[in-house]
C-alpha cells in the first residue's frame, strides 16, 4: 500500500481501490507491464486516533499483469502518517483590574477562546499572564499574551497557529482613594477647685 497522510481528526479513509507500489519486474518490464484490478485494504486507524503512524493491511482483491506477473500482497505497517491539527485561539470576554501602576494582566481560561477542536477534545490554554497596551485607567484595551501553552489529555495533537494572541478585551479601574477625615480635637475646660471656690466669694 502507498502512504497516506492525514490531520489529526480526518475520517478514517476508504482503502477499495487503495492505491499501491509494485516491485520485483525483471529489467524493462515495468514500463511494457500494464496492470489491472483493484485492492482493498484495513487500517487500525480511525477518526480521533493520536497522532503517529498506522497500517493499511490488504484485505482482497487481485491484480492482473499483461506481462503475466503474478503478486503477492504486502502489509504496510506504517502507511498512514497522522499530523498535528493547526488550531486557532482569541481572547474573549474582560480582562479586568484596579490601576496598580503596570501593565501586567491576569486572565484565565475562560478568556481564550478555542476553534478547530476535533469532537468533544478538552483542550485548553494555561497562560494566566499578560500585558496591557499600557498602565492608564481606561476600557477595550489591547492585551497581549505571548508563549501560548496547551493543555488536555488530546493537547499532543494539537498545535497552535500563533503562539502569541492579542485582543482589545483589557479594562483598567481608576483607583478609588478613600480620605478620612480626623474628629475635630475638642477643649475642655478643666476649673481647678481653687477656681470655683474664687468665683463663689463675693
Amino acid at each position: 500500500p502507498s502512504a497516506l497522510v492525514l490531520i489529526y481528526g480526518d475520517a478514517t479513509p476508504t482503502l477499495i481501490g487503495y492505491n499501491y507500489t509494485l516491485s520485483g519486474y525483471d529489467t524493462g518490464d515495468a514500463a511494457l507491464d500494464t496492470v489491472t484490478g483493484t485492492l482493498t485494504g484495513s487500517t487500525t486507524y480511525t477518526a480521533g486516533s493520536n497522532i503517529g503512524s498506522y497500517n493499511i493491511n490488504y484485505l482482497s482483491g487481485t491484480l492482473t499483469s499483461t506481462l503475466g506477473y503474478g503478486f503477492t500482497y504486502a502489509n504496510n505497517a506504517a502507511a498512514i502518517t497522522v499530523n498535528k491539527k493547526t488550531i486557532n485561539t482569541a481572547l474573549q470576554g474582560t480582562v479586568s483590574k484596579t490601576y496598580d501602576g503596570n501593565t501586567v494582566a491576569t486572565l484565565g481560561a475562560g478568556n481564550y477562546s478555542l476553534t478547530g477542536i476535533f469532537g468533544a477534545d478538552a483542550i485548553t490554554i494555561g497562560n494566566v499572564s499578560g500585558t496591557y497596551d499600557n498602565k492608564n485607567v481606561g476600557t477595550g484595551k489591547t492585551v497581549t499574551v505571548s508563549g501560548l501553552t496547551l493543555s488536555g489529555a488530546k493537547a499532543g495533537n494539537y498545535q497552535l497557529g500563533s503562539t502569541t494572541v492579542n485582543g482589545a478585551v483589557g479594562v483598567i479601574i481608576a483607583l478609588k482613594q478613600q480620605i478620612i477625615w480626623g474628629a475635630p480635637t475638642r477643649r475642655k475646660a478643666v476649673e481647678t477647685l481653687g477656681s470655683r471656690l474664687a468665683r463663689s466669694v463675693s
